[in-house]
């Protein structure tokens, strides 16, 4: 997961739930986060939890799922 904000990702290493995940800030200033490797459920409940500027980065075969997934919550709005 990428996001620019390093507020956010430090609320999220404090945080019970996810502050045992990895966190790599990267040279363009956005932070990775590796998190939930095996749990899809888990991986995309923090990405809609995230919202706008969280990415799924990996693994890319998960992100066709997630983008229709998020495609069905947007079609209400």
């Amino acid at each position: 997961m990428r996001g620019s904000h390093q507020m956010k990702a430090e609320r999220l290493k404090r945080d019970w739930y996810y502050g045992h995940a990895r966190y790599e800030t990267l040279p363009d200033g956005n932070v990775l986060m590796t998190y939930g490797e095996g749990n899809r459920a888990f991986v995309f409940e923090l990405v809609r939890w995230r919202g706008p500027g969280a990415e799924l980065v990996e693994p890319r075969e998960w992100r066709a799922e997630l983008r229709k997934e998020l495609e069905g919550v947007s079609a209400a709005y």
